[in-house]
């Protein structure tokens, strides 16, 4: 299983979607950008994903309970908009 290939792109795009997450390799990048809103597993522990995923799909008022996080974080998510600018400055600092 790959514990962090080209998925951080997409984790932030979930996120910012308010969609409860299925679940994230501890990997460090990862935390990087789910911070608390995350739910992490071992990579190298297929049971322990398919608890998480189970969990998700069986337990309705803790997916809601977690949606409700992720909607309530939104405010404070950093946006495409934001990176880009944060780029845009960074790129014009390198330039002087």
């Amino acid at each position: 299983m790959a514990h962090n290939r080209g998925t951080k792109t997409n984790l932030a795009v979930l996120v910012a979607c308010a969609v409860a997450l299925s679940g994230c390799s501890t990997a460090p990048v990862l935390r990087e950008v789910c911070g608390d809103l995350g739910l992490y597993f071992d990579p190298d522990d297929p049971d322990a994903l398919a608890a998480l995923v189970d969990k998700l799909m069986q337990d309705t008022s803790y997916r809601e309970s977690l949606r409700q996080q992720i909607a309530e974080a939104k405010p404070r998510l950093r946006t495409w908009k934001t990176v880009a600018g944060e780029v845009l400055a960074a790129l014009r600092a390198i330039k002087r």
